[in-house]
C-alpha cells in the first residue's frame, strides 16, 4: 500500500466518517429458547426503551439465531471421561 500524504489522509478520514454516519446502527438481542429463559426479552425491552429515551437513531431487534454457542452444545462436545472401573 502506498503512503498517503496528509491531505489524502484527511480526505479518506472525512469519507470514512461520512460512511459510518450514514449506516443504520442496530442492536440484535438473542431470542432463542435458552436466551429467552435467561431474560433476553427483558434486556430487549430495557435497551429499546433506553435508546428511545436518549433519542438514539438505532434499531433494536430480536434475532432467533445469533450464532451463539449454547451451553447444551458445549456439554455435548465436552470430552467424556471413561466410566470408573
Amino acid at each position: 500500500m502506498a503512503k498517503l500524504t496528509r491531505e489524502q489522509f484527511q480526505v479518506l478520514r472525512i469519507k470514512s466518517e461520512e460512511a459510518l454516519r450514514s449506516q443504520k446502527k442496530q442492536v440484535l438481542i438473542c431470542a432463542g429458547t435458552g436466551c429467552i429463559a435467561g431474560g433476553s426479552l427483558q434486556i430487549y425491552d430495557y435497551i429499546k426503551a433506553e435508546c428511545e429515551r436518549r433519542g438514539l437513531d438505532v434499531y433494536v431487534g430480536l434475532q432467533e439465531e445469533t450464532g451463539i454457542l449454547h451451553w447444551a452444545e458445549l456439554e455435548h462436545k465436552k470430552p467424556q471421561s471413561p466410566p470408573p472401573q
